[in-house]
């Protein structure tokens, strides 16, 4: 069942109003990392991420070499002469919107988490 445009408005306003003024999105993003080990023995790449929105991240990744799950550092840099090659960022109303239909995706979303999206650095990929 899709959540109505109007309850999708007032669970953003509340999340955006949580954002600005909970001690919890109020974090130094500077250089805040995540790392994701892949299980795959044969594999074993490591995925680095960043955050550029505070917020809540997944435990598990997929990695970007083979697709096996990736399990988090815990913010801990494993790679710190690697550059991430995905952020973690808050998206807008609009994204809230589309998603409204999809009740796990919408709850994660209204609930402080975030999303990703491939790093793109002068026109290719950053891995």
């Amino acid at each position: 069942m899709k959540i109505s445009i109007r309850q999708v408005e007032r669970d953003y306003k509340a999340l955006m109003e949580r954002v600005q003024t909970l001690p919890d999105y109020q974090i130094d993003l500077t250089n805040r990392v995540n790392c994701y080990s892949c299980v795959n023995k044969k594999c074993g790449h490591i995925t680095k991420t960043k955050d550029v929105d505070a917020g809540t991240t997944p435990m598990y990744f997929w990695c970007e070499m083979c697709n096996s799950r990736a399990v988090s550092s815990f913010y801990n840099d494993l790679a710190p002469d690697q550059k991430p090659s995905y952020e973690w960022y808050r998206p807008d109303f609009q994204r809230f919107k589309k998603v409204r239909g999809n009740q796990g995706i919408y709850n994660h979303l209204i609930s402080g988490g975030l999303e990703y999206r491939q790093i793109i650095v002068d026109g290719k990929a950053n891995i």
